[in-house]
C-alpha cells in the first residue's frame, strides 16, 4: 500500500479505490477546495453569531440550514448529474457561501464602527 501511495499527492492516496483514476483525483481536489471554503464560511458564520449575540444570533440557525442546503443538493444530484457538473455545482454554492460571510462581516465592521463612535 505504501508503495502504491508514494509520489501521488494527498487526493490520490485518500480517495478510495475506485476513484484513483489520474482524471477522478483532479476533480477530487476541486471538490476539496470547495469543502474547506464552505466549511470555513460556515465556521465565520457561526462565530459571527456566538460573538456578537443579539440581533446576529440568527447567523447560528442559518449556517445550519445552509449546511444542510448544500448537503442535500449534494445527497439529491449525486445519481443524476455528472461527477463534474456536480462539483462545479457545489464550487458555485461554495462561492455564494463565501459572498454571503463577506457580506455579513462587512456589515459586522459597520455595526462595530457604528458602537465605537
Amino acid at each position: 500500500m505504501t508503495a502504491d501511495i508514494a509520489g501521488r499527492g494527498v487526493c490520490t492516496a485518500v480517495l478510495p479505490l475506485p476513484l484513483r483514476s489520474g482524471d477522478i483525483s483532479f476533480y477530487a481536489a476541486k471538490l476539496w477546495f470547495s469543502a474547506i471554503i464552505l466549511q470555513l464560511s460556515l465556521s465565520v458564520l457561526v462565530w459571527a453569531a456566538v460573538r456578537k449575540g443579539g440581533k446576529w444570533l440568527w447567523l447560528f440557525p442559518a449556517a445550519i440550514l445552509l449546511h444542510a442546503l448544500v448537503d442535500g443538493v449534494t445527497v439529491i444530484l449525486q445519481k443524476s448529474v455528472n461527477l463534474v457538473v456536480l462539483e462545479l455545482i457545489i464550487l458555485v454554492m461554495a462561492f455564494g457561501m463565501a459572498a454571503i460571510v463577506f457580506f455579513v462581516s462587512k456589515n459586522l465592521d459597520k455595526e462595530k464602527a457604528a458602537d465605537e463612535e
